[in-house]
């Protein structure tokens, strides 16, 4: 493990622009394990799936930066920034440069789609993402090398928002969730949830569309990481940017959030 600056150590680094990513930081917990992650909320930098191929690039050597000297992997739990770190070679080498292992959407995505090849050939998927990640073909291509027969994309921003700030429960918000996105479902035969946050309504996309597959690429960060086994509770320090949902709120929901960590620390992040 990566020892430096007297920064705390992890087992791994999460980020995401919001705290929705923490669907990934779930599926990346063993009962038990004694595993110890950090997971990087970066709210200033969000909405990211409306900004520049700048904007989210500088996002990317801004995470690197912060995982620098705390592990020697960090997760992008982020589908727009996955995207953008395909043709991001700077960023790539800072990462090697400070012995960091990079693991992104993208890269589980590609498990995700060895493994359902089968179930996907000839079919209509619909790649429910970010301005950002509808509008590259980065997700599109993998699809049709796995044999899809045809992409509906949408890129989801109200959706995205909603659930982003978690203002996804009430009845008001359902409603507009739905609007935005059953025509896209209705037209598909599976969906891709290329945001981490779409995981948080797929009760809300069986509803809108019985029996769709639901293809959540961040399940698969089990299998591409190394198990940790030191015993004893699994430790999770939530660190927050920027002003979209109050510290309160975010320790309130963390534990629902965040199912599998047994003890969570919220800090403050500068922007």
């Amino acid at each position: 493990m990566a020892r430096s600056n007297g920064a705390e150590q992890y087992d791994v680094v999460f980020f995401d622009t919001c705290i929705c990513g923490s669907s990934v930081a779930s599926n990346f917990t063993r009962p038990d394990a004694g595993q110890r992650a950090m997971f990087v909320a970066d709210y200033a930098v969000n909405p990211l799936g409306v900004k520049s191929d700048t904007e989210v690039r500088t996002a990317l050597h801004r995470w690197v930066s912060l995982a620098a000297g705390r592990s020697d992997v960090m997760t992008i739990a982020c589908n727009t920034a996955s995207v953008r770190l395909e043709d991001s070679l700077g960023v790539r080498r800072e990462a090697e440069e400070h012995g960091l292992h990079v693991w992104s959407m993208v890269d589980l995505l590609d498990v995700l789609l060895t493994r359902e090849a089968e179930n996907l050939a000839g079919r209509r998927v619909c790649v429910l993402g970010t301005e950002y990640t509808v509008g590259r073909s980065v997700y599109a291509h993998r699809l049709r090398a796995a044999g899809v027969h045809d992409i509906v994309p949408l890129g989801a921003t109200l959706t995205e928002r909603a659930i982003a700030r978690l203002q996804y429960e009430s009845r008001e918000a359902r409603e507009a969730i739905r609007a935005e996105v059953s025509a896209a479902l209705g037209e598909a035969d599976a969906v891709l949830l290329a945001c981490t946050c779409f995981p948080l309504v797929s009760d809300l996309i069986e509803e809108i569309r019985p029996g769709i597959l639901q293809l959540d690429p961040g399940r698969e960060i089990r299998s591409v990481t190394s198990p940790t086994d030191r015993g004893g509770p699994n430790r999770l320090t939530l660190a927050v940017s920027g002003e979209a949902i109050s510290g309160q709120e975010i320790e309130a929901r963390a534990p629902r959030l965040f199912p599998g960590w047994d003890e969570i620390e919220v800090i403050r992040l500068a922007d």
